[in-house]
């Protein structure tokens, strides 16, 4: 089982695309809402997947994130931002699958600002893992 763990605010415009890069390898999808005052809320409500949980913001990323893996059920996490996709999520299943493994690097390609040379800044970052107890530390830049 594969749980997807977020955390957001004010995402409404990724949310539609990121959800289709996901949600079809995801048993659930948890977000942590951290103060949105557009859509975001509504669009997730809307999944069948998202369980949509509330925490105010303390200027802590990690804290927010750890929110996330604690109501995660999953044997595995996948932990991404809605401006962010997952590079080729259709080797989930196989990666999954590995006995042996407790950690991935992943592909991830994150939205850049309007008016970067590129759309895209690709990255191979530790976001899948089994959900073994990890958390984050780092109020900013947080690391697992």
């Amino acid at each position: 089982m594969l749980s997807v763990c977020m955390i957001i605010r004010n995402e409404e415009k990724e949310l539609v695309s990121f959800l289709k890069n996901v949600a079809p390898y995801a048993d659930e999808i948890v977000a942590v809402d951290t103060g949105s005052t557009d859509r975001s809320r509504r669009i997730l409500s809307k999944h069948p997947k998202v369980r949509l949980l509330r925490f105010p913001w303390v200027d802590d990323f990690a804290a927010a994130r750890n929110i996330s893996l604690e109501a995660a059920k999953g044997d595995w996490i996948l932990v991404m931002d809605a401006d962010e996709r997952m590079e080729n999520p259709k080797l989930l299943p196989e990666l999954l699958a590995a006995e042996e493994i407790d950690a991935y690097n992943v592909c991830i390609r994150n939205l850049q600002p309007e008016g970067s040379l590129t759309r895209y800044e690709q990255s191979y970052l530790p976001r899948l893992f089994r959900n073994k107890g990890y958390r984050y530390e780092g109020i900013i830049h947080e690391q697992i």
